[in-house]
């Protein structure tokens, strides 16, 4: 039995070297979200990918060495595009991982807003006279 989600692999160079991009196992499952929370967060607040990569560099480094077994030290040293073309496999080779742990965070920030939108119309229709 397979211990991943996705048992397909991609692969990606980096800097004359060849990293297999993994499906998370199991048991690093409860690592890639806590390293994903503070991500979705940012990005929920403030939409803007690359800047929250920048701005979580050590989450993402920790969440691309999970996948890539691949050492941090490593993965730090790497400029912001060879690590933009590693997370952008990780994502990708882990899609319904990012799906799972994304759209229920969105489904309540959403939510969030119409209650807080709705709040806001109310107390309007109630001041006005």
């Amino acid at each position: 039995m397979a211990d991943t989600f996705f048992p397909e692999p991609k692969l990606v160079s980096v800097r004359d070297k060849t990293i297999e991009v993994s499906p998370l196992s199991v048991k690093n499952i409860g690592k890639a979200v806590t390293y994903v929370e503070p991500l979705i967060k940012e990005l929920a607040e403030n939409g803007v990918a690359p800047m929250v990569i920048l701005k979580h560099t050590d989450e993402v480094i920790a969440l691309c060495a999970l996948a890539t077994n691949q050492d941090a030290e490593f993965l730090g040293n790497l400029n912001a595009a060879e690590l933009l073309s590693i997370i952008t496999l990780v994502v990708q080779v882990n899609a319904d991982f990012f799906v799972s742990a994304i759209m229920p965070q969105m489904t309540n920030l959403m939510k969030s807003v119409q209650t807080t939108a709705e709040t806001v119309k109310v107390s309007q229709v109630g001041t006005e006279a």
